[in-house]
């Protein structure tokens, strides 16, 4: 009895060893952050739409053969163009892999592509809708999930990954006081 134990018990062991390298597979590089910023962080209220462009940039150069994420804006506000920024890297409409609707953004090719230099992934334009309330806003890009193709297919630079820029809407400057003089 003591003899099965101790085979069950090792053939367990074995499955174990050869079952989690390939689980392990799963794991992202920590060392890859994602980071979102406006091209302006300040507009003031106007009667007209007003257009700030948000990029999304990961913090080094990195090859992908799959990105994902969700851009999240203000209601009221609409996203008017989504482009991946890279040269290598080519979104396109044709794909429907990606809404200006919702602002998801599911990208992949057959081969690995990369970032440019600065790592950029994403250029959202987006309207900001005449007479916008002054306050500060909040654009979330959430859902971000970058992975690489090669040896392991399953290796991936980030999953779940969120990002956030601040935008501010000022009431423009009331006139004060006029003075002429001569």
């Amino acid at each position: 009895m003591k003899k099965i134990i101790s085979i069950v018990l090792s053939v367990c062991l074995l499955c174990a060893l050869f079952v989690t390298p390939a689980l392990a597979g799963a794991a992202y590089n920590s060392d890859v952050t994602v980071s979102a910023a406006l091209d302006k962080t300040e507009l003031t209220t106007s009667s007209s739409a007003q257009t700030v462009v948000l990029t999304i940039k990961t913090s080094k150069q990195v090859d992908l053969f799959s990105i994902g994420y969700e851009v999240d804006v203000p209601e009221g506000w609409s996203i008017t163009g989504i482009e991946s920024g890279s040269t290598d890297i080519g979104y396109s409409f044709d794909d429907g892999h990606y809404s200006l609707s919702t602002g998801v953004v599911s990208w992949y090719k057959a081969v690995n592509k990369s970032t440019d230099a600065n790592g950029t992934i994403g250029k959202i334009t987006i309207s900001v809708p005449a007479n916008a309330e002054a306050k500060s806003y909040t654009i979330n890009v959430t859902g971000i999930e970058l992975a690489t193709e090669g040896q392991n297919s399953d290796n991936a630079w980030m999953k779940s990954g969120t990002a956030s820029a601040q935008l501010t809407i000022k009431a423009p400057k009331a006139l004060s006081s006029i003075s002429v003089k001569t």
